[in-house]
């Protein structure tokens, strides 16, 4: 796999790079799946991921005590997801140009998923307590 991935948003006034091994989540929380309609299909970088054009256009929506979402003032496309603690930053899957072979490693928030969906993978699936004691320092309050 390539080093490195570009992404954009949906009008191209912002632009993103991942470095490094691109990895998979889904996150079934309701304020995921309030934010896009469905469930967020993240993606991690094992090196960085960073703002590479246009961050003028970004902005922070503060969704609660732990997390903020990014996303373009112009076209309102979804595209950051950071803790405020500093441990993670994701991009939204679909505004990278990925590989399509890979594979989703970990299903976050599984007990508020709705039963009118399901994926087929074999991925983990931790509920919503697993993924704050993941990342250490968050509280759910």
């Amino acid at each position: 796999m390539a080093d490195a991935y570009t992404g954009s948003c949906l009008c191209g006034a912002v632009k993103l790079e991942g470095l490094g091994a691109p990895s998979l989540a889904v996150c079934h929380c309701q304020m995921c799946r309030r934010w896009h309609g469905g469930p967020s299909i993240a993606v991690n970088f094992t090196n960085d991921l960073k703002i590479s054009a246009g961050s003028e256009n970004l902005s922070w929506y503060d969704s609660s005590e732990w997390a903020e979402r990014g996303f373009c003032k112009i076209c309102g496309s979804t595209l950051l997801y950071k803790l405020k603690n500093g441990s993670m930053i994701s991009g939204e899957s679909g505004t990278f140009d990925l590989p399509g072979d890979l594979e989703v490693s970990e299903h976050f928030f599984i007990d508020e998923k709705p039963d009118f969906y399901d994926f087929t993978d074999n991925a983990p699936r931790l509920t919503g307590a697993e993924v704050f004691a993941k990342y250490a320092g968050v509280q759910n309050d």
